[in-house]
């Protein structure tokens, strides 16, 4: 069972994006930069630092955390300990992981494990993204697209100026020395990097779309891609992955034959209930503060107007 993203075996596509990531801000730094006066590359570069800064933890963080159901953890700490766990509440059981989990639970066979609100298993992170690291994702791709902006917002004004023959060209040749022939490769290089990365903003774009799409119809990734398979002719090819069908896949289930469905009810309604009780009484706490202060006004109203009225009898 993978714990986690940073866990080998590493995925392929997950190293690309350190060498993308890399890269880019290797060029942005270095030579795009460098490209416009002291001030506006100050600014420039703060406003990306920043925005780099916060991308590479989210990244961290998504890819260190660990979805996997809580439900799965608890079972593999009481066989460990030979103690017994309360499986009732539990309405299903992995014949993979050979425990109870929780039902909003997919097995991702990636990381051989089962994971809690699965969404998708993101090969660029080397991780499940499930309820745990879902927030997480979502921030990490917004400031993505945030940063790829940047980068060919950047690049798009370093070409027009230099091909427009203004300061940036004057710079270039101040900063860097370079000759003609040397800024006709900057300007390839240049041209490269915004249309890599202008691709990635539309594709990473398209991908927040779909998220915020997905949110809007109470759907995650894996019930998008398996209903969309499902509408198609050939489902049982459509579905096939390294072998398995998506179902095979992602559900190897059988129901619990000690699930209760009403006892669970039950405990969910005494939770419930207490939450209400607490309420209540935090709204009667509340209550009695507000009479004693509307009292508290009252008095000191009271006291007022009979210290007004002495005051007028004596000067009259």
């Amino acid at each position: 069972m993978r714990k986690n993203g940073f866990r080998r075996p590493i995925n392929p596509y997950q190293v690309s994006s350190w060498v993308f990531t890399f890269l880019f801000t290797a060029i942005f730094y270095i030579l795009m930069l460098p490209a416009f006066q002291v001030d506006q590359a100050v600014l420039i570069g703060a406003a990306f630092s920043m925005f780099l800064t916060l991308f590479l933890m989210l990244g961290f963080l998504c890819t260190y955390s660990d979805p996997t159901d809580p439900a799965v953890i608890q079972g593999l700490q009481a066989r460990i300990k030979s103690i017994s766990v309360d499986a009732k509440k539990y309405p299903k059981i992995c014949k993979l992981c050979r425990t109870h989990v929780s039902a909003g639970s997919k097995h991702c066979r990636f990381c051989n494990r089962c994971v809690n609100g699965f969404d998708h298993h993101c090969k660029w992170l080397n991780n499940c993204i499930g309820k745990k690291n879902y927030s997480t994702f979502a921030k990490l791709i917004s400031v993505l697209e945030i940063i790829l902006i940047m980068i060919v917002g950047t690049g798009s004004g370093i070409l027009a100026g230099v091909l427009e023959d203004k300061d940036i060209k004057q710079n270039l040749i101040q900063n860097f020395n370079f000759s003609e022939l040397l800024i006709k490769i900057y300007i390839a290089i240049i041209c490269i990097t915004v249309i890599i990365c202008g691709i990635i903003t539309i594709a990473n774009a398209q991908l927040i779309l779909l998220h915020i799409w997905l949110n809007y119809k109470g759907m995650s990734t894996y019930e998008y891609i398996l209903k969309k398979r499902k509408a198609k002719a050939s489902v049982s090819s459509e579905n096939a992955v390294k072998g398995y069908s998506l179902n095979e896949m992602y559900e190897p289930y059988e129901e619990n034959p000690e699930y209760s469905k009403d006892q669970t009810m039950v405990e969910n309604s005494q939770a419930h209930h207490k939450q209400n009780l607490s309420f209540d009484s935090q709204s009667e706490a509340n209550f009695e503060e507000s009479m004693k202060f509307e009292k508290k006004c009252l008095t000191e109203a009271k006291n007022s107007l009979e210290h007004h009225s002495a005051n007028r009898l004596a000067s009259a």
